[in-house]
């Protein structure tokens, strides 16, 4: 036997010596359903697993080798054939296309729109820059007359400033609306003002000069303002004249009743309108 043999001889039974004290250790084989489990004494022992949806509460005995199993509450989920617990869904955002929801075995499943970016790597939130919108799935520019200021936001037209009565001051872009100036007194508004305050002569031409006419719209709002004191003021007499009358008539009741009584402690018989005197007097008579 050459040197080359007998070294290799011994470095074969160097390993045999190795790997035989493991050999008649108490490890276990586990079967695919079964996961190996370590017990205190040092022994392993294989353990089923949970179904999916469920999370382990406590582990399988020497004796029971089904551990303690509970469902995953709800925005949770949790694989098959793990020994972890339920761990939380991520749903898409409004921003991500949903290709799946989350279940009670697996997360949702998200795809950022094409032409957006994707902010995390499971493509729950993506980001659509401002100036433009989501459409058909897709991240596209806004069109023209139309802006967006922020992003994963929706496009929207200009403002009309022709239609409010206003001025354009700035052009829009697709991230900006237009800048109308304020609002301005147009000309049919004077000449229609002009008109309703003062009816034209006949047979004359008039004109009116936009300083005159501004003077009558200010003229015609002070005379608004002394009608509606004049009105207040009558409606206020009237109140007041009321109020007179009632108190009046209070007084001229308690008057007439006080004089009753003074009467009836006189032994007369009472308050009577004349006729009813008349006739008791007449009566006497006749007896």
């Amino acid at each position: 036997m050459n040197q080359g043999t007998k070294a290799m001889a011994e470095l074969c039974l160097l390993v045999a010596l190795w790997i035989l004290p493991l050999l008649t250790t108490n490890h276990a084989v586990c079967p695919s359903h079964q996961s190996s489990y370590f017990t205190g004494a040092d022994k392993e022992i294989c353990c089923d697993y949970c179904a999916a949806g469920e999370e382990m509460k406590a582990r399988c005995t020497s004796n029971n080798p089904k551990p303690t199993c509970e469902p995953c509450p709800e925005g949770f989920f949790n694989q098959p054939k793990t020994i972890y617990k339920c761990r939380v869904c991520n749903p898409c955002d409004k921003s991500s296309i949903e290709l799946k929801p989350c279940d009670k075995s697996s997360d949702a499943v998200c795809k950022c729109p094409a032409g957006s970016e994707p902010k995390n790597d499971k493509e729950t939130a993506c980001l659509c820059n401002k100036g433009n919108h989501i459409v058909a799935n897709q991240c596209v520019p806004c069109p023209q007359g139309h802006f967006s200021r922020e992003d994963n936001s929706i496009c929207r037209p200009w403002t009309n400033c022709s239609a409010t009565g206003e001025e354009q001051q700035e052009p829009g872009s697709s991230t900006e609306d237009v800048k109308c100036s304020r609002p301005k007194i147009l000309p049919s508004q004077v000449f229609r003002s002009s008109t309703s305050t003062k009816a034209p002569v006949s047979g004359k031409a008039t004109t009116s000069h936009p300083r005159a006419t501004e003077g009558n719209i200010v003229f015609n709002n002070a005379t608004t303002v002394n009608n509606s004191s004049t009105n207040w003021k009558f409606l206020s007499f009237i109140l007041i004249a009321v109020i007179l009358l009632m108190v009046s008539a209070t007084i001229f009741l308690i008057m007439f009743v006080h004089m009753c009584q003074r009467k009836e402690k006189r032994n007369f018989r009472g308050c009577r309108i004349p006729i009813q005197e008349v006739t008791e007097l007449s009566k006497q008579m006749t007896v």
